[in-house]
């Protein structure tokens, strides 16, 4: 019996680093989505987590938002919301870090797809985009 109970024990801990490396290897979904935001027009938002990619934990989520040239340009605020499966969305608002870089630290506690909706204010105008991040075990 302890030997069934070793063996599936092995075979768990085989499949967690197998799919750990897998998600490492196969990457992610895009982390670059393109909006429109007057007054600029079509813009670009690039989204960063340290480390990339993302472990279980408290994460950073780096934002970075450009024009078509790839000049940073100026948003008035940032509210970040993220959620796990069919849970209850967190709400973070975005700290500046200058000019079209924001960060906050998200805590994405479970491994599997977190989904992101960035939320950028300009004077009256605002535009949404989504992002998914593949967060994996932090081992």
């Amino acid at each position: 019996m302890t030997g069934k109970v070793a063996l599936l024990g092995l075979a768990f801990l085989t499949l967690f680093i197998f799919g750990n490396f897998y998600f490492t290897l196969t990457g992610g979904p895009s982390r670059t989505q393109t909006a429109r935001l007057d007054p600029y027009g079509e813009i670009s938002i690039h989204l960063e987590t340290e480390p990339d990619p993302p472990k279980t934990g408290g994460i950073p989520l780096m934002l970075h938002i450009t024009d078509p040239s790839g000049k940073s340009i100026a948003v008035d605020e940032v509210q970040y919301e993220y959620a796990f499966q069919d849970r209850e969305p967190r709400t973070l608002k975005g700290e500046s870090k200058g000019v079209g870089a924001f960060t906050a630290v998200a805590a994405l506690n479970d491994v599997g797809e977190w989904q992101v909706r960035v939320t950028l204010v300009k004077g009256t105008q605002q535009t949404q985009v989504k992002f998914t991040l593949r967060v994996g075990a932090n081992i």
